[in-house]
Formats: structure tokens, sequence, C-alpha cells
């Protein structure tokens, strides 16, 4: 399942997403190539306003949350959560420059990431 909202208001975008899956059989390996039969599923999404401060810059916040059991395990479901504040700078009318950072929960390394978008 999923589901997508985007709102426009003045110099700001507001756009959101959730998420839900669930796989009947999960894990499947060399010793058991049908599957172990065990179910397992996550959901989440995220919430992302962009606001236009001046002219080519532009201002983003993302937060994201996603309840799953630690990838690659059958362990119980944890919440993982993620804060993203960045910077967008458009360099032509389709082409901008973006860095991104993200503050994330569980003992998840923070990371940043610099980055060229073409937009279409």
């Amino acid at each position: 399942m999923l589901t997508a909202g985007s709102l426009y208001v003045g110099r700001s975008h507001l756009c959101s997403t959730f998420l839900y899956g669930r796989d009947f059989n999960s894990f499947a390996d060399v010793a058991n190539p049908e599957g172990t039969n065990e179910a397992l599923s996550f959901f989440g999404g995220f919430v992302q306003e962009d606001v236009a401060v001046r002219g080519r810059i532009v201002i983003s916040d993302r937060l994201g949350l996603l309840r799953q059991p630690p990838p690659g395990t059958r362990d119980p479901s944890e919440t993982f959560v993620g804060f993203y504040p960045g910077l967008k700078l458009w360099l032509y009318s389709r082409i901008r420059l973006a860095f991104e950072s993200g503050f994330r929960n569980q003992n998840r390394a923070t990371r940043g990431l610099i980055f060229v978008e073409l937009v279409l």
C-alpha cells in the first residue's frame, strides 16, 4: 500500500508518503529454498517540506519513520526515525546542487550527501 500527498502554500511545498508492506514467506536461503513461511511486515513513511528562501535557494527538511524488524533478522519490530535537513541550489533551470545531512536513531550513523540533480 502506498499513500502520498502534496500541498503548495506560498513558497512552501509540503509532501508526504506512507508505506505498508507484508511478505508472507520472508526467509528463503540455501537451506530453505522454499522459505520458512514466516511473515514479516513494515510500515512507515516521511513528511518533507521545501521552502524557497530566495530565487534559486531552497531549504528542505524531512522526517522519516519506519517500523520493521532490524534488517536481516526475525527480531521484534523496532522504530527507526531520521531527520534530514538540506539545502538545494538551482544552478540552471533543470540542474540543481543539493546537500543533505541525516540524523538517525538506533545507533545508526549520521550521514551527509552532496549530489547534482537533473530535474525533469
